[in-house]
């Protein structure tokens, strides 16, 4: 073979890789198809160079038709899901569109809590109100009497939601796209086994009107920024200090997929936080340091607990140096709740006072009182001890919701004397004697034991060290 003709097997090859590249085949399967030449000859005429030189130009051009082929794919796919990756400025008409879109109570309770993802939204706020959800296949009378049946009640004294399982489970992916399972606080409602629903009783509503000030568009991301408030008002201009929210979610065709909802102050939301805790521990610090009485704290707002101190024996220095405040995040979400309470060397003492944040302000969480005491058990739970003039109850609390509401999880109940004493059981709610079982005193005793064997010790911040820090 000649240098002419391994030149010329050369060009070939390369060809034949070009086609490889475009139609995915192998060099050997090409080699292989009676479409191409089975053996090259040593000695080839001008025809066949005339030829190969032909096929180069078609395998150019069909190469750069396949790219630009490729390209108009792209460019139509872009353009139906408008990701441009171009920020826009909402329009006024398309921010009141939103407003009102979140408004409705379909999409309001995402705007009653706050979460920083998906996975992290609370739906028992979000479902509070029903979200207009309505069950064609179980009538209300039906689910009433049902629930009445559950805890043996004869009416209902307030409004009931239900849905259905397989309504609350297309609710949760028509809002968020995930699956109902993969979320870490779903609704904790009565469930009806043989109707397969869940039901709430309550009276009130958690309904949040919201004004839009802002937004952007990239695509279907949309970034909004709102307050809170019932305003009619298209003018309505915020006050400087007013808290804002930012909502992210996604537009989809009939509705929006909800990804974050969150306190926004201007300063960064560690030093809000911090500058409405230091609010009400220089209140307290202030009061401790005048020796507020018991009525006068009350009527600040405040702890009576703290009184017990000025007047307790073993108190005679200042109070200042015994009571104080302690931070930390009781149930995991990353924000820290502020404990009010006095440093005890001999026992554990109860919390004076609990506060938490929502929504950019301070929430109570609970406050103790000389018949009411509060503590925080090493698993994050709450236990209260209450005294009555014939007998003593200790509850057990875990905290749920944005709001950070206490819910019961059990209580047991010691009441009467002589032939009239009983000691109670309940995991249905708060005490009552209908929907409590009998114990005996030493399951009683177990069970306080073990509760007071689990309360948590503080070393408080001091009060004279916050003010002299």
């Amino acid at each position: 073979m000649n240098i002419k003709s391994l030149s010329k097997l050369g060009m070939i090859i390369s060809v034949i890789s070009i086609v490889g590249m475009i139609t995915g085949c192998e060099l050997t399967d090409i080699l292989k198809s009676d479409k191409k030449a089975e053996r090259i000859e040593a000695d080839t005429d001008d025809d066949e160079n005339d030829e190969d030189k032909k096929k180069d130009k078609e395998s150019a051009n069909d190469t750069a038709a396949t790219e630009e082929s490729d390209k108009s794919s792209e460019t139509t796919a872009s353009e139906e899901t408008n990701n441009t990756g171009e920020l826009e400025e909402l329009t006024e008409k398309e921010l009141q569109s939103i407003e009102d879109d979140l408004n409705d109570v379909k999409f309001n309770g995402f705007m009653t809590a706050e979460f920083d993802s998906v996975e992290n939204i609370w739906w028992d706020d979000v479902l509070y109100n029903g979200a207009g959800i309505k069950d064609q296949k179980i009538d209300r009378e039906t689910v009433m009497n049902e629930y009445l049946k559950t805890y043996d009640e004869e009416e209902l004294y307030t409004d009931l939601t239900y849905i259905s399982s397989e309504n609350l489970e297309k609710y949760v992916e028509f809002t968020t796209g995930k699956e109902y399972s993969s979320m870490n606080h779903p609704i904790e409602w009565t469930y009806l086994d043989d109707l397969d629903v869940y039901v709430s009783q309550h009276g009130d509503t958690n309904y949040t009107r919201i004004k839009c000030l802002s937004g952007t568009k990239e695509g279907s991301h949309y970034i909004i920024e709102y307050v809170l408030g019932g305003f009619d008002d298209s003018e309505y201009e915020p006050e400087p200090n007013e808290t804002k929210y930012e909502l992210v979610m996604d537009k989809t065709d009939d509705g929006y997929r909800f990804i974050s909802n969150l306190w926004k102050p201007e300063e960064g939301q560690e030093a809000a936080i911090k500058e409405i805790y230091d609010g009400i521990i220089e209140k307290y610090a202030n009061a401790v340091s005048e020796r507020q009485d018991a009525e006068t704290l009350r009527s600040n707002n405040l702890s009576e607990q703290c009184a017990n101190i000025y007047s307790n024996a073993g108190a005679s220095g200042n109070p200042m140096n015994v009571i104080g405040y302690y931070l930390t995040d009781i149930d995991g979400d990353g924000i820290d709740e502020l404990l009010i309470g006095a440093n005890n060397d001999k026992y554990t003492d109860m919390i004076y006072d609990a506060y938490s944040i929502h929504r950019g302000t301070w929430t109570r969480i609970f406050m103790s009182y000389d018949d009411t005491k509060y503590y925080l058990s090493k698993d994050g739970t709450i236990y209260c001890e209450i005294s009555y003039d014939d007998g003593n109850s200790i509850t057990h609390y875990k905290i749920d919701g944005s709001y950070k509401f206490t819910t019961p999880i059990d209580n047991v109940v010691h009441r009467g004397k002589g032939s009239e004493e009983k000691w109670l059981y309940s995991d249905k709610g708060f005490y009552n004697d209908d929907k409590a079982e009998a114990i005996t005193k030493d399951e009683y005793n177990a069970y306080q034991k073990k509760a007071r064997g689990s309360y948590l010790k503080f070393r408080y911040v001091t009060f004279s060290e916050f003010m002299y820090r």
